[in-house]
């Protein structure tokens, strides 16, 4: 399910008034892009095209772990996820990985709901 701008919306301002890089992370099992995420990537482009941003790609690890290594190497002070997952399975799913990921952390963790919620 792509997002919108509206849930994009927060972010932007964030790294607007702050001057912030936005980096954008995509976790696989060493799988290249699929052709909706190659469109939804472009989608980022964009909607972040009067932001700094970059794009990292990694592989071959589990999600939490991948953004925690992440989150200390590249120095980010703010976390943020979208939930776009729309079934009931999906949902558990995504909120079990939530709280695998917040305990890991040690800065702020934003997550922007659905747009269907």
């Amino acid at each position: 399910m792509p997002f919108t701008q509206k849930q994009l919306q927060p972010i932007i301002n964030i790294a607007s008034n702050h001057k912030a890089r936005i980096h954008v992370l995509h976790v696989s099992y060493g799988q290249d892009l699929t052709e909706k995420q190659e469109k939804n990537k472009h989608k980022l482009e964009t909607y972040f095209k009067t932001i700094s941003n970059i794009f990292h790609e990694l592989s071959n690890q589990d999600v939490s772990v991948a953004i925690s290594n992440f989150q200390m190497k590249a120095r980010i002070n703010l976390l943020v996820m979208m939930n776009n997952k729309h079934s009931f399975f999906e949902n558990v799913f995504f909120k079990a990985k939530i709280n695998q990921i917040s305990f890991h952390l040690n800065i702020p963790f934003l997550v922007i709901p659905s747009k269907n919620k």
